[in-house]
Formats: structure tokens, sequence, C-alpha cells
């Protein structure tokens, strides 16, 4: 397994640090979310995602950066972390098999999962990456989508062939998956119309951290309701992401500008007439509490202090 000794550190977060160097080109393949309307679910591809939300689509965008839990009324689900699912394994394979010199390939899977194999899992090394750890059996490149565990759709985290033609990495973490190849296949995977697939450089970031022209604050909860520049100006709102936490979410569709202004203005009260307020209340519990002279006493010169002040304050502004 000398191929792991050609990864960059792990903690670096670099393409390289899952997929091994040497390879001509290396390309990020992107999940697929879903798309969940009353009577059935799509998938939907991130650049489509990103044009929604009004973010830009790149090879290094993260979905948190560009994303919305809805989508004109319909919920959104994320994409899946950890696995490759159907959508990707499925024409990837096809792409694999016309581009490959045999079907033999080597699987690895992270043991951490916790689960129990399923009985036709075989029997396999264990591989230390110091970082992680692999559980590596030889197998057939139609096993790309294998499930792995019991009660769940778990495939490979690793795939790569035995002649080192090509690798394919799709960390436990992510949910994105990452390859190594040669010019022919990257520009067949790049060229899928089904595979949504950009071009990366082996030292590029893969952490969330990377895509660093979406900022995260500048994700709405839902593009139909993305806040005025005039009202986040008004109520002092730092970005969209404080509009997300303070207006309370609902299955409607819009809001307009006016129903903004009223519900900013309900949060917002004046603070000058705050402490008078406060007063009053303070006076009022006093007489409720005791039936006694002394604290209607004291309730009476605090009203006439506040009187000679306000009085004071307006003869001085006359003067």
């Amino acid at each position: 397994m000398r191929h792991f000794e050609r990864m960059a550190p792990f903690r670096s977060h670099s393409v390289i640090s899952l997929v091994p160097k040497g390879f001509q080109r290396y390309v990020r393949i992107f999940h697929p979310a879903s798309r969940n309307d009353s009577n059935h679910c799509t998938t939907l591809r991130w650049a489509d995602m990103a044009h929604y939300t009004g973010a830009k689509p790149h090879a290094l965008m993260q979905w948190n950066n560009i994303s919305a839990p809805r989508m004109n009324g319909s919920s959104i689900s994320p994409p899946n972390e950890g696995t490759i699912p159907p959508a990707v394994s499925q024409p990837l394979r096809d792409l694999l098999f016309r581009h490959s010199q045999s079907n033999n390939c080597w699987l690895g899977v992270w043991p951490g999962f916790g689960g129990n194999y399923r009985k036709y899992v075989p029997d396999t090394a264990i591989i230390d990456t110091k970082y992680r750890e692999w559980k590596i059996f030889r197998a057939s490149l139609s096993d790309i989508d294998l499930a792995f565990f019991e009660g769940w759709d778990q495939t490979a985290n690793l795939v790569w062939c035995e002649y080192f033609g090509w690798w394919i990495t799709t960390d436990i973490d992510l949910n994105t998956t990452y390859m190594g190849c040669d010019e022919q296949l990257f520009q067949a995977v790049l060229g899928s119309q089904v595979l949504e697939a950009w071009s990366v450089a082996p030292d590029d970031d893969i952490s969330k951290f990377s895509d660093t022209i979406n900022p995260i604050d500048d994700r709405d909860i839902d593009s139909t309701r993305q806040v005025p520049e005039h009202i986040k100006k008004k109520h002092q709102l730092l970005s969209r992401k404080d509009w997300q936490l303070n207006w309370p979410l609902t299955t409607s569709s819009k809001h307009s500008s006016e129903e903004v202004v009223n519900y900013y203005s309900a949060l917002r009260k004046p603070i000058k007439q705050k402490w008078l307020l406060d007063v009053v209340k303070n006076i009022t519990d006093m007489k409720k509490a005791s039936g006694s002279r002394y604290p209607k006493l004291v309730g009476w010169i605090i009203l006439v202090a506040i009187g000679m002040g306000v009085s004071l304050y307006f003869i001085s502004i006359w003067a």
C-alpha cells in the first residue's frame, strides 16, 4: 500500500491529503442535494442552488455557504456526507468501466462507523494512515456502490484501480468526492451530463473554510425573503444572518417590506422611554406590596422629583 505514502499530511486539508500525488488531473464531484415537494423528490445541483440564493458557483464552494433550507416553498435536504450517493456512483462507475484497463480495484472503508458489516462483505486488511484507519480489500469495479453495513447505504470511502490509473476518495466528513486520474478520464467526468464536477488543483483547500467567495453570513434562509438594504441599514442589521436569526420561521413564502419594518420596530423599543416606565412600574409594585404610608410617601417624592426635573429642563430650553 505504498500509494498512501504519496499523500500530504491529513491536517494540511488539501486535495492531495485525500488523493495521492502524481495524477495528471484532479477533480471534485459534488453530491446532489434533494428538493422535496409534496408529491416527489428531485435531485438538485449545487450550481442551481447557488444561482437561486445569489451565490457564485465555483470549484471550492461549500454547501453551507451557498444554500437555503427552502426553495420556492420546497424543503431542501442537504447532500450526502461520507458516502457516494447512487446519483454519483452509477454514472461514475459507467465512466470508469469505459476508461479502465482492468475491472479489478481496491476498496477502503473507515471502520469507525460502528455498524455491522453485511454478510457478503469479504475479509480485509487494515491500513493505518495516522489520522484515518481503513479496512482494505480487493473487489470488482462493479462494487463501487456496494453497501457495507446493515441498516444503511454506506459505500466505500476509497476506491482505486490496481494499476493506479485513478483514485477516488469520499471522506467521512465531506459531501463531495475527490478524484485523481489521467487527462482522458478527467475530460469524460467534466463532460458528463449527469455528474456535477469541477477541476481542482492538488493544493486546493478541502475544508469548510475553502469558500472565500461566498461568505456564509450572506446566505438567506430563503431568497424569497431577502432583506432590502434600506431595512438592514435602518435596523442596523450587519448581515442576512441576523435576519435569519430574528425573523420568525414560517411556511409562508413572502413577506413585504412593510411587514419587515413593523416586525423590527416591535422588537426594538425606544430606549429613552424605558427608564421612565421602569420607575412607574417600581412605584406601582411598592403600593401593591404594602399598605403603609412610607412606600406611598417615597413614591410621591419620586414623582415630584421627576416633575421638577422635567420642568427645569423645559424652562432651560425656553430661556
